[in-house]
């Protein structure tokens, strides 16, 4: 896909009550990198990967697993979509409605990838690096790009690094992007955290977050992040999907957003 055809936001869900930690870090520009070697979805190609690599070792003694098994751990990935407004999507990883959805501009995280890349790009407070702040290891190389989505995963891995990017097309509406980072993590961490506060654009609160959570959350994005723009999301019963309310204030009635 050209970057002229790319979507201009990408959206990131997350559980606001289960990891409130990494969620309030996001928020504060964080993003959290899982370690690639944890993914446990059958039906995603890094997960086919590793099983069809055991399986292979099996029947075969000159075989050793252990050089792919250590390659996807080489691997960190942070998940996104091209939707912040899918009904299956707020169920599952916005855990029933009661998480939050955070837009990122596509733009700025190109620029940061090639940040992360080693690429010199002015900013505009004049500096020439941006300084990006990782818990751990040191970052080799950063892709980002949409899932591909396939029929089988069997065989449609020419390197090992298609099957970061491959799942099966039963997962197709989620409409995935993925943000993978090659770096160096010593155990027993389990990914990294990066800087990337000047991509975050807004925030869209569930429905079924409470009133003391949502205060929450806007007051500390008012504090942490005061240019992104909060939002609460509300059903649309009549024509179906979602609508967002912006939130102007704790102390002020909302406006619902043209």
């Amino acid at each position: 896909m050209s970057q002229e055809s790319e979507p201009e936001l990408l959206y990131r869900y997350r559980d606001l009550r289960t990891s409130t930690f990494y969620t309030l870090n996001e928020l504060g520009g964080l993003i959290w990198f899982g370690n690639a070697g944890g993914l446990n979805d059958p039906f995603d190609g890094l997960a086919f990967l590793k099983t069809e690599v055991v399986n292979k070792a099996r029947s075969s003694s000159e075989l050793d697993p252990s050089t792919t098994l250590r390659w996807t751990y080489q691997w960190c990935i942070a998940c996104f979509s091209e939707s912040w407004d899918d009904p299956q999507m707020w169920a599952h990883y916005g855990r029933g409605h009661t998480g939050v959805c955070l837009s990122y501009d596509t733009k700025q995280i190109r620029h940061i990838v090639r940040e992360l890349n080693g690429s010199k790009v002015e900013r505009t407070d004049g500096s020439n690096r941006r300084q990006v702040l990782v818990d751990a290891g040191h970052i080799r190389s950063a892709v980002l790009g949409p899932v591909q989505y396939l029929p089988t995963l069997k065989g449609a891995a020419e390197v090992r690094e298609d099957a970061i990017f491959q799942k099966l097309d039963v997962w197709k509406q989620e409409r995935e992007w993925r943000l993978a980072v090659n770096a160096h993590v010593p155990p027993p961490a389990s990914g990294i955290r990066i800087d990337f506060i000047p991509a975050l654009r807004e925030v869209f609160v569930g429905p079924n977050v409470n009133q003391v959570e949502f205060s929450e959350l806007d007051i500390f994005c008012r504090n942490n992040c005061p240019s992104v723009r909060v939002y609460r999301v509300e059903p649309d019963l009549v024509g179906g999907g979602y609508r967002k309310r912006a939130w102007i204030s704790q102390f002020r009635r909302s406006e619902d957003e043209k």
